[in-house]
């Protein structure tokens, strides 16, 4: 049973949603954005390695990178497991302190990020990196070529 239940003046309506107070924006957000991630701060990369490791998170499926502010995040896509099929919280009263504090104002539906830079794939940081750095390489990129370099030697000896 939704009904809406009055606010102060020039907020907008609060709705009661199967008994939980539950904001308009929230109420009628088919999609639920904010409960369908995890982001977390990391650190600036400020070197190679700090790269590699990163190039190990987006080569995740439902794992990007992304620069907001010239803060760097590493973000996970996964749904909230007390999200319900109507998109409301079924652990409302329990819900941590993120989810409270959350302001339906800074809603992802209504602005949708404009990020600095946001990588989704292990290639789109790749390329990055490698303007960041002239002589990028992965490590696995200098194996291999270490591995060939020993072959060219063999053959050289076997000849």
């Amino acid at each position: 049973m939704v009904r809406v239940r009055p606010t102060p003046k020039g907020l907008p309506p609060e709705l009661l949603v199967d008994g939980i107070p539950v904001h308009s924006k929230c109420a009628t957000c088919l999609p639920a954005q904010c409960c369908h991630y995890v982001a977390l701060e990391t650190d600036k990369p400020t070197s190679k390695a700090d790269f590699e490791d990163l190039l190990w998170f987006v080569a995740h499926d439902g794992v990007s990178v992304y620069v907001d502010e010239g803060s760097w995040y590493v973000q996970f896509e996964t749904r909230c497991s007390f999200l319900a099929a109507n998109n409301l919280c079924q652990a409302y009263d329990r819900r941590p302190r993120i989810c409270v504090e959350y302001h339906p104002d800074e809603c992802d539906r209504d602005e949708p990020a404009g990020y600095d830079h946001h990588f989704h794939t292990f290639d789109e940081l790749y390329a990055y990196a490698r303007k960041r750095f002239k002589r990028f390489a992965t490590t696995g990129e200098k194996e291999a070529r270490k591995r060939k370099k020993a072959l060219a030697r063999r053959r050289k000896i076997r000849v």
